[in-house]
């Protein structure tokens, strides 16, 4: 799927369209790739295919994309206006539900040891559930409990975004919170990773509430300059960086991570950044050699 992650980023959206398709040969049901479809089509200009898959996409789950610049093509005819009166209807009773994070510990579990802890965040329009298979390992390897909070804004039945920064602070926060409640936590080792947009909000919130964390480890995120304006709160503080982007990425996103990693380390914080060759955007091959590569790292 990187492949076609990779070509919707760069504008390919054709060549996104018949790799995404292929995608769903082996998984039919994947949501947030039919979605991709929907939107790559109006991208193209092809009413009549994004209206089609994007009602495939509300029946798979997908409930808000109401704000999504890529379906602006489609977003003034008839069929748009009732597929998002169906979703909104869908995405009310979602709302309703209580999620709690997923939770993963290590085998030999002792309920009188102090753990430290790995909090996970997930990609957008994705969910702890999917992101946890990618992680099984990592509690043994590592001896560190691992949280996969649900993002902030939902978006559909098993589908999830983080919202703005405030919000996936807040969710963060409370993860923590239910985590202390639960588990005995060693507060100078909590170490926060994100994917994709858990990626950009890691780095977010490592700047903001630089305090809370021993490290961040962000996996194709995002620098935004925005997120400067926080570099005066690294001040004295010991938290380490790590970045993980796949070589195949849009250079402009490569670009924003080396940046960012520059205003980092005049700030005075020791950074890691690693490319993968021949990785497009997505999590890189032996996923457990390198979580527990950073996490050594961070401890140091």
């Amino acid at each position: 799927m990187q492949v076609a992650n990779t070509a919707l980023s760069r504008g390919e959206y054709q060549i996104a369209i018949e790799n995404y398709k292929s995608v769903l040969r082996f998984r039919p049901e994947h949501t947030a790739v039919t979605y991709n479809i929907a939107c790559c089509y109006s991208l193209l200009n092809n009413r009549l295919e994004a209206l089609k898959w994007l009602n495939k996409a509300i029946d798979l789950g997908l409930y808000a994309f109401d704000e999504d610049g890529d379906l602006n093509n489609i977003r003034e005819t008839k069929e748009y206006k009732k597929l998002l009166n169906k979703a909104n209807k869908l995405l009310n009773q979602m709302k309703q539900t209580k999620l709690r994070p997923v939770v993963i510990i290590p085998s030999d579990y002792d309920t009188n040891k102090i753990y430290p802890l790995l909090i996970c965040m997930h990609g957008w329009g994705s969910n702890p559930i999917d992101l946890s298979k990618n992680f099984q390992k990592i509690p043994d390897l590592t001896g560190y409990i691992l949280c996969f909070p649900y993002g902030s804004q939902i978006m559909g039945k098993e589908i999830f975004g983080w919202g703005e920064g405030d919000s996936a602070e807040k969710r963060i926060n409370e993860t923590i919170e239910f985590i202390q409640n639960r588990y005995k936590i060693d507060k100078e080792r909590i170490i926060l990773l994100g994917f994709s947009q858990g990626g950009t909000m890691a780095y977010y919130m490592g700047l903001k509430d630089a305090e809370l964390f021993r490290g961040i480890i962000a996996i194709a995120g995002f620098y935004d300059t925005t997120f400067n304006q926080y570099l005066t709160n690294l001040k004295d503080k010991k938290i380490k960086f790590v970045v993980m982007i796949g070589g195949d990425e849009p250079e402009y996103r490569i670009k924003a991570n080396l940046d960012g990693l520059s205003q980092l380390i005049k700030a005075g914080i020791c950074v890691s950044f690693q490319v993968y060759a021949g990785y497009g955007y997505t999590i890189p091959g032996d996923i457990d050699f390198e979580i527990r590569r950073a996490i050594e790292w961070v401890e140091k």
